[in-house]
């Protein structure tokens, strides 16, 4: 069934306004059993030592271990972000995402939801193996400062299709999963 462009845009309007509703309407993160557990950012690579300007944080619950506070300058696409990461601009490409390129079908919508589970908030990059891809961009699981994988979440929504990689499979069912729901409610990519 095809839907004209003012409907279309409308039903995509009502999903990141749902998506933002969600977001606002959803109670806290039950509090943490027992102390929060200390990170040292960045992980020092073997020989290296940490240095003075290193923080010590508290992750919140549900941040896994290693992750990394960042703050978001920019998003360029539905899975790449510019960050301030310890006071240098990078690129992040978020792990086992393919969300749809400049020209394509959803694209800036993809972008959109991107921002909108961003916001301006501090956000976490989580590695896997690879550290950069062959554009020298950061290669990342992203989590928002409320503990969502915003890597999964874009797929939940339709917004991007999972890519499979030989090396970063951490979370790959996970995104596995979250590929299903988005087909079954047929959303999105899968309208």
């Amino acid at each position: 069934m095809k839907l004209s462009s003012a409907l279309f845009g409308t039903v995509i309007l009502g999903m990141l306004i749902g998506v933002v509703l969600t977001q606002c309407i959803l109670p806290p993160a039950p509090p943490a059993t027992g102390a929060a557990e200390e990170t040292v950012l960045p992980i020092p690579t073997a020989g290296e030592a940490a240095s003075e300007t290193e923080a010590v944080i508290n992750l919140p619950p549900g941040i896994p271990d290693g992750a990394e506070l960042a703050h978001v300058i920019r998003v360029l696409d539905g899975g790449t972000i510019v960050v301030d990461l310890h006071g240098t601009e990078e690129i992040v490409r978020y792990i086992l995402l393919d969300p749809p390129q400049q020209d394509e079908f959803l694209y800036n919508e993809a972008a959109k939801l991107n921002q909108l589970i961003l916001g301006n908030r501090p956000i976490y990059l989580l590695r896997d193996v690879s550290d950069r891809d062959d554009q020298g961009r950061l290669l990342r699981y992203v989590y928002s400062e409320d503990s969502v994988l915003v890597n999964a979440e874009i797929v939940r929504q339709g917004m991007a299709k999972v890519v499979m990689s030989s090396t970063d499979t951490r979370f790959q069912p996970l995104m596995e999963e979250a590929e299903r729901e988005a087909e079954e409610s047929g959303v999105g990519l899968w309208d």
